[in-house]
C-alpha cells in the first residue's frame, strides 16, 4: 500500500500496483429506489474487506459527500452526491420523486442546485467514477499530481505548481474573497492563481495542498504556508 484516505464510514487504499481499493459502509443516501454510497463500485453493499474499484491511480482524497482521485495520466475522477442539500429527490406537483444520475424529472424550479462537488455539472449524483470537466486552460499544460478534499470542495495541484479548485465556495474555500469571480457553487476546476484578481499565490509554485472543513492550505516552494477560507474558530492561524 502506498497511501490511504478515509471519510465518514468509508476507507480507501492505493496499492503499489496502482489499484484503488475501497471498503466500509455502502449506503450513504437513499430515496425511494435511488440509493447511493461512496465506495465507488456502483453498489450500496457494505464491504468489510477491500474491493478494487479502479486501476492506474496516482492519488485519492475523500470528502463528506464525494471522493476524488487522479489516475497516472493526470485525468481526475469523482463520485458521490452533487446537490447542495445532499438530497436524491425533487418535487413534482405534490409528490417527491427520485433524481436520476444526470437528470431531474421535476420542474427546474423544484430541482436541487448542483453545488459542484463532483466537478462535472452534468450529474446530480454518481455511484461510479466520472471524469471531472477539465478547466479552460487544461491545467496550463501541467498534470494533476495531488488532490485535497474538503467536505464539499476539492483542491488540485499540478506538477508545475498550479492550483485549481471546484465545489462549494460559500466560505471562500477556493480563495475568492469577494465571491464575485467564482461564485458560491463552482461546477468545474478553476485556476486559483489569477494575477488580475491580485491573489498572493498568483506567481507562486505550490508543492503541497491540504483542506479543512471550510478552508484550504498551500505550501509554496519558498517554504511559506498560505491559508484561506472560514476563520470563525481561528482556522487561518493569523491571530484574527
Amino acid at each position: 500500500v502506498s497511501m490511504v484516505a478515509s471519510g465518514l464510514n468509508v476507507s480507501f487504499a492505493l496499492g503499489v500496483n496502482r489499484k484503488l481499493y475501497s471498503w466500509g459502509s455502502g449506503l450513504s443516501w437513499s430515496f425511494n429506489t435511488t440509493r447511493l454510497g461512496l465506495l465507488g463500485d456502483g453498489t450500496w453493499a457494505s464491504r468489510n474487506r477491500p474491493v478494487p474499484i479502479f486501476n492506474d491511480v496516482a492519488h485519492v482524497c475523500v470528502g463528506q459527500s464525494h471522493v476524488a482521485f487522479v489516475d497516472t495520466q493526470g485525468t481526475v475522477y469523482t463520485f458521490g452526491i452533487n446537490t447542495d442539500v445532499q438530497v436524491l429527490s425533487c418535487v413534482n406537483g405534490t409528490t417527491s420523486v427520485p433524481l436520476q444520475r444526470a437528470s431531474c424529472p421535476c420542474p427546474v424550479a423544484n430541482c436541487p442546485a448542483k453545488l459542484g462537488a463532483l466537478g462535472n455539472s452534468t450529474f446530480f449524483w454518481s455511484d461510479k467514477p466520472i471524469r471531472v470537466t477539465p478547466p479552460a486552460d487544461n491545467y496550463g499544460g501541467g498534470t494533476v499530481v495531488e488532490l485535497a478534499c474538503g467536505p464539499q470542495h476539492t483542491i488540485a495541484r499540478t506538477d508545475t505548481g498550479r492550483l485549481y479548485g471546484w465545489g462549494l465556495n460559500t466560505k471562500n474555500q477556493l480563495g475568492d474573497s469577494s465571491g464575485a469571480a467564482y461564485g458560491s457553487y463552482v461546477q468545474a476546476p478553476k485556476l486559483l492563481q489569477v494575477t488580475n484578481l491580485g491573489e498572493p499565490l498568483a506567481n507562486k509554485r505550490v508543492i503541497s495542498v491540504a483542506t479543512g472543513s471550510e478552508f484550504s492550505m498551500a505550501l509554496t516552494d519558498d517554504g511559506r504556508v498560505w491559508i484561506w477560507g472560514d476563520n470563525s474558530r481561528g482556522q487561518l492561524g493569523d491571530g484574527t
